[in-house]
């Protein structure tokens, strides 16, 4: 393991949140399999329905509504909505490395332009981003 007392505060910071994201999509992708089951086991739970979030009153029309069997299919563990978290989970993490602590940590250590501090993985990212291939276009100088 590397030690992270050698490392700048700021990726050691960078490092936390990413590893408290990655957390709270593991957390959430096992409840929503849980929530699901609990769902099916209430009481004129019907599968053929129309599940709704929102208000349940007539003044007001549901926040959202999707068929039941396909809101329990996409509840699975690794399923569509737990993609969906999963590629909001990818963004953010990118947005803070690229928007905040990229330049944090050029910061720390001297350097004047943040293009200098790299990450493989965010690279990666990037180029997906801008490309839609993941080729690496260019090596990180630090890092």
């Amino acid at each position: 393991m590397t030690d992270i007392s050698q490392q700048p505060a700021s990726l050691v910071a960078f490092k936390h949140i990413s590893h408290a994201y990655y957390s709270a999509y593991c957390m959430s992708n096992v409840g929503m399999k849980d929530t699901a089951e609990s769902l099916k086991q209430m009481d004129g739970f019907n599968l053929e329905g129309v599940f709704q979030i929102g208000p349940k009153s007539p003044e007001h029309e549901p926040i959202a509504q999707m068929p039941t069997k396909y809101m329990l299919q996409a509840m699975t563990k690794d399923g569509p909505f737990s993609q969906m978290i999963a590629h909001g989970l990818v963004i953010a993490i990118f947005t803070l490395w690229e928007d905040s602590y990229r330049l944090k940590i050029a910061k720390e250590l001297g350097i004047d332009d943040k293009n200098e501090i790299g990450c493989d993985l965010m690279g990666v990212i990037s180029d997906i981003c801008a490309t839609g291939s993941p080729m690496a276009t260019q090596k990180p100088t630090r890092m």
